[in-house]
């Protein structure tokens, strides 16, 4: 199959994998009540695994009550020195933390399009925080969940970037590496069946998606011109 170099901008996106919080500190609200008596223990125990919607009350004991901050639910109940303790998952702390690449964190933004992917879901959603430091696993990039997901699930990811400037690039099944030593293959005549290896130097790594497809494309920085025809496998040069 011929493909070829193009020239022009692209629309292109991040696509990965992340991780929901799980860290109780963070994504839980702790209600406290003194020296509950048996009532209330078994009540207040009772409690665990149930759903409130924001404003809901959750449980009262005498002028002490604990009302549902936002949509969530009470995820355990623990008793110690005659204080019992709720803690309320609430959903709105939850979120999701992925590493991007360098290149494509310099092309979004927190009002980048950005959608989650669970147990056939796709949950439109927003990123709330971009790390200014870089990881070996690339830059923290942390997104709302909207909705609930269990804490430590891994989510697909996707984030919408700024398109691209004007640029050449060919579709990456083209590019072929051995020992870090990059080159395609160039039609010199198609008619014959002539191909030649010429060596190129890429630059991002750019992901398209079409109708839930997705293709990736390498930006051209180097060895090759717009317009010229490609194949991912040299002809035999006259050999048809």
């Amino acid at each position: 199959m011929v493909s070829q170099v193009y020239y022009g901008s692209l629309e292109s996106s991040y696509s990965g994998t992340g991780t929901v919080a799980s860290d109780e500190e963070e994504i839980c609200d702790v209600y406290y009540f003194e020296t509950p008596n048996d009532d209330d223990r078994d009540k207040i125990k009772s409690l665990a695994g149930k759903e409130y919607n924001s404003g809901d009350e959750i449980y009262t004991v005498g002028d002490n009550k604990a009302v549902a901050p936002a949509d969530g639910r009470v995820v355990r109940t623990n008793f110690s020195d005659g204080q019992a303790e709720i803690y309320f998952l609430n959903y709105s702390k939850l979120y999701v933390t992925t590493y991007v690449p360098y290149d494509s964190y310099l092309m979004m933004g927190y009002d980048s399009e950005t959608v989650l992917r669970v147990d056939n879901q796709t949950i439109e959603t927003n990123i709330t925080y971009i790390s200014y430091l870089y990881d070996e696993d690339g830059i923290e990039v942390r997104i709302a969940c909207n909705q609930y997901i269990m804490p430590n699930r891994t989510v697909d990811v996707e984030i919408k970037l700024d398109e691209t400037d004007e640029m050449l690039f060919i579709p990456a099944i083209e590019l072929q590496d051995v020992g870090g030593y990059t080159f395609v293959y160039v039609v010199t005549d198609e008619a014959n069946r002539l191909t030649e290896q010429v060596e190129v130097e890429i630059g991002r790594t750019l992901t398209v998606y079409e109708d839930g497809n997705a293709f990736d494309y390498y930006e051209i920085l180097s060895g090759l011109s717009a317009g010229q025809k490609l194949v991912s496998i040299p002809w035999d040069n006259g050999d048809i």
